[in-house]
């Protein structure tokens, strides 16, 4: 009996251990505001870092895939209670979110969750270990649903929730590349412009990656096509039609060659290190 409270409250500091060091590395890169590359750099070896430490303590992949699960549920926890917070009442869906999380604070999550995911992956392949490789498989379905669930409430966060709906509507911009343009070529190359060019490229990433196992056989291939517009469209539409944003074809275009770099490094991840069966 006493071997199995010790155990559980093993797993437990495990998994805490797990989820504390992913929300922490994910913080530290939030809070470098203009300087995008240093919080890129910074979240990205942080999260290393601590995967190689927990590594090292030897604590289970599956404890990991628990930990991913806590910490994405620690973050849209955090936006929702800061909000309540902000607007001092529990009824915080009557009017738009004050925004917590920008583009490149919400990317700092993704790239903690991103590290861990692949380091389980390359040492999955390096071990040549056929139970390693079982576990690995049973890790990356959790996650990958955690994921996708987190990625989600982050859509709808960016692009319905934090914008007022009935608002004064924008007529949109159906001049292609002229975001390039806006970026790039008006002399003013700033920090907004690039979170907002690179930012819509991105958060389509992890979709790409993410659902491209799946959809890669047989008919549903179409849907690697399809879903990517689709999807990015219905976006623009919507903001379009219930006043909520800018609508901007460029947007779409972005969006899908975002979507299309995460099924590129999916495919390239999945050939270059392929597992044992």
């Amino acid at each position: 009996m006493q071997s199995k409270t010790s155990e559980g409250i093993k797993l437990i500091l495990s998994e805490l251990y797990g989820a504390a060091f992913m929300i922490f590395s994910a913080y530290i890169g939030m809070h470098f505001t203009g300087k995008l590359a240093f919080q890129i750099a910074l979240t990205f070896f942080a999260s290393l870092i601590f995967t190689v430490v927990a590594d090292l303590l030897k604590i289970r992949i599956t404890v990991l895939s628990h930990s991913v699960c806590i910490s994405a549920t620690f973050w849209v926890l955090c936006a929702v209670i800061g909000q309540m917070v902000l607007k001092n009442t529990f009824l915080i869906f009557y009017s738009a979110w004050e925004y917590m999380f920008y583009y490149d604070s919400i990317g700092m999550i993704f790239i903690v969750m991103i590290v861990v995911i692949a380091y389980q992956r390359f040492k999955a392949f390096f071990k040549k270990d056929r139970f390693l490789t079982e576990q690995y498989k049973k890790f990356y379905s959790v996650s990958s649903v955690a994921f996708t669930a987190f990625y989600i409430v982050v859509l709808i966060y960016c692009f319905f929730i934090c914008r007022i709906p009935g608002g004064e509507r924008v007529e949109p911009n159906l001049r292609l590349f002229e975001a390039f343009r806006w970026t790039f070529l008006s002399g003013y190359l700033d920090y907004e412009r690039m979170i907002l060019f690179f930012g819509n490229i991105a958060i389509f990433v992890p979709l790409g990656y993410l659902l491209f196992h799946s959809l890669k056989k047989g008919k549903r291939k179409i849907l690697l096509v399809l879903l990517p517009v689709f999807l990015s469209s219905a976006i623009e539409f919507s903001q379009y039609y219930f006043g909520m944003g800018h609508p901007d074809v460029d947007d779409v275009l972005l969006n899908v060659i975002g979507f299309y770099i995460g099924a590129l490094l999916k495919m390239l991840l999945d050939r270059a290190f392929k597992l044992e069966e």
